[in-house]
This record gives structure tokens, sequence and C-alpha cells, in this order.
């Protein structure tokens, strides 16, 4: 009984001191995206994410492909069935807006799933420091806000980057060189994250938006499986 008690209270102040713990990703703090020499075992991106943004350039070029076709032909007067459902297609499935509906969206599939960002005005375990006049909606008290978590702050400039990577590719055209663009910026992210959840969640986040949007684009166009 006495080894009962003994082991039970030994349980009890290990699972206390763990909960208290503070989690790195749910603190506030803005990313240090200094390159750092870090030693992790989750390559940052890894070769199913970069896998999967190649699919989505390719299905994003040849997509752009078809429609200038059909567009080509509707000038000309000899557009076909075909081409009219491409057009129809394009008006409504841009890749570059789903893309940044999907990368958004797991964006914040993360802040809810970790309470990240919780804009906290109650005194709990994690309030978020106070930075005067980033809150605009605590008018009675100016000088109150709030920083982000630091895991929202990495994924978020993980999406902005993705963003402006895919938004180049589609001004210039140039489809071909996006896979490699995009693992440079993503890469350049990854090392200045040493975290190994996050880098994981930094994997993830690409690789599901980028699946879900060739998925999507495939399922409803005209002619690509």
């Amino acid at each position: 009984m006495k080894k009962i008690i003994i082991l039970a209270t030994i349980f009890s102040t290990l699972t206390a001191a763990a909960m208290a713990m503070p989690d790195p990703l749910l603190e506030a703090g803005a990313p240090n995206l200094a390159v750092a020499d870090i030693s992790s075992y989750t390559t940052v991106p890894d070769m199913d994410t970069v896998a999967a943004v190649r699919e989505f350039a390719r299905t994003s070029a040849r997509i752009r492909e078809r429609a200038a076709q059909a567009r080509k032909r509707q000038a000309e007067g000899q557009a076909t069935k075909e081409d009219q459902q491409w057009l129809d297609f394009v008006q409504h499935h841009d890749p570059v807006k789903k893309l940044s509906y999907h990368l958004e969206r797991r964006l914040e599939f993360y802040r809810r799933a970790h309470n990240w960002n919780a804009e906290n005005p109650h005194d709990r375990q994690y309030n978020y420091t106070l930075q005067p006049g980033q809150d605009t909606r605590r008018k009675d008290d100016p000088d109150r806000g709030y920083t982000n978590s630091y895991g929202w702050n990495v994924l978020h400039q993980e999406v902005l980057q993705v963003e402006a990577g895919v938004k180049q590719a589609e001004k210039t055209g140039n489809w071909q060189d996006l896979p490699q663009d995009i693992t440079s910026r993503v890469n350049m992210l990854g090392q200045s994250v040493s975290n190994e959840e996050l880098r994981y969640y930094i994997n993830e986040l690409l690789w599901f938006s980028a699946k879900q949007t060739v998925k999507e684009l495939k399922s409803k166009s005209p002619d690509i499986r």
C-alpha cells in the first residue's frame, strides 16, 4: 500500500511538472528567420512535399496551356465544345487562388487545433505578450495588445513565401522553375526552425495544400487526369 502511494505521488509530481512546461509553439514570439546550424531528422521540405509541389506546377502549367489554346481558337471563331469547357473551367477554378485557399485553411486548422493566437484577455496560462496598440479592439485600454504564437508566425511566413512564389510564376508564366523556387523558400525558412514538431508542420501544410489543390483541379477539369 505504501509503495502504491509513493508511486502515485511520483506520477502526480511528474504529470504536474509536464503540464506546467511551456509550449514553445503556443507562446508568443516572432519567428527568427536567421539561418542557423540546425541538427534535425526532419528534412524541410521533404521528398513528398517537393513531389506534391512539382505535381501542382505541372497541373497549373497544363491548365494555363489548354486555356490559352481555347482562347486563341475562340478569337479565331473556331472554338470547339471542349474549348468552351476549358474556358468555363478556368473561369471558376484558378490554380493560384485554390492553392492559396488551401494554404490559409490549413494554417487555420493548426491555429484552432493548438489554440494559437488565442488573443486571450483573461488571466490564463498562455497570456500573450502585451504589445501597446496592437489590439485595436481594446479601445477602452489602448496600451494592451498581444503577439501571435510562434508556431502560427512561422507557418504564416511559409504561406506568404509560397504564395509569393506562385504569384511570380503566374506573372512570368515560368511554371517550370516554380518547384525549385518554392523548395528554396521553404528550405530557407526551415533553416531557422529547430523545433521538430514545427518542422513537420511546415512540410505537412504545404504537402496537404498542394495535393488537395491538384486533386480538386483534376476532378473538375475537362481532360486532366
